[in-house]
């Protein structure tokens, strides 16, 4: 949807739940946060719910690095907001969900008896200082073997106009509840508006 149509949207939603908005419709806040608040409602609602973007790796890339030991890692693109799915040739299921390394978990994937294998893989969302770049290391396959990804998916960020036609509704009303937060600490319409999101991913979660 066209960015002046979407504030638009954001300032009738204003309207409706604040007093307050005939002062506050025409601050150009509301223009400098729609990006930000996309990814922050990427982040809120189910996975199944966005639109994935789909990446092929090879292990003679330098956006692939196999290790001896049967782990190795891939490079993010740098518009990677959130994994929606990734998995080795080798492994039985997918992962979905990656751990931090400040995850009790990520020290269990540097011993061999206790990281994830074939069943139950475990992949690792790090920062990594050299590259400069965020990584997905992932636990592991077999020692040897070819390090196929079958499959690797991730939801990345986007400007407001490039999300799905069908977040922008909660899009215009987390917008709108973050500006009357920034405005008002104590402007009852931005709960009001926070709860029509909270409503919108409750009546889209299966």
């Amino acid at each position: 949807m066209d960015r002046d149509r979407i504030k638009g949207r954001v300032k009738i939603k204003l309207e409706e739940v604040s007093e307050a908005a005939g002062q506050i419709v025409e601050n150009p806040m509301i223009d400098e946060i729609l990006d930000e608040t996309a990814d922050e409602l990427q982040l809120l609602v189910p996975r199944y719910l966005l639109a994935s973007t789909i990446t092929a790796y090879n292990p003679v890339d330098a956006s692939h690095v196999v290790l001896a030991d049967g782990s190795g890692y891939v490079v993010l693109p740098t518009t990677f907001l959130r994994l929606s799915y990734f998995k080795m040739a080798e492994w039985t299921n997918p992962v979905f969900e990656a751990i931090s390394e400040e995850h009790p978990d990520y020290v269990k994937q540097h011993n061999p008896y206790t990281r994830g294998k074939l069943v139950k893989p475990v992949c690792v969302l790090r920062y990594d200082a050299v590259l400069s770049k965020m990584i997905l290391e992932y636990f592991s396959v077999t020692a040897g073997s070819t390090h196929t990804v079958e499959a690797a998916a991730f939801i990345t960020k986007k400007l407001a106009e490039e999300l799905q036609e069908d977040l922008i509704d909660p899009l215009t009303w987390l917008v709108a509840a973050k500006i009357l937060q920034i405005y008002s600490t104590d402007d009852p319409g931005e709960q009001k508006a926070r709860a029509r999101v909270a409503d919108w991913i409750k009546l889209h979660t299966r």
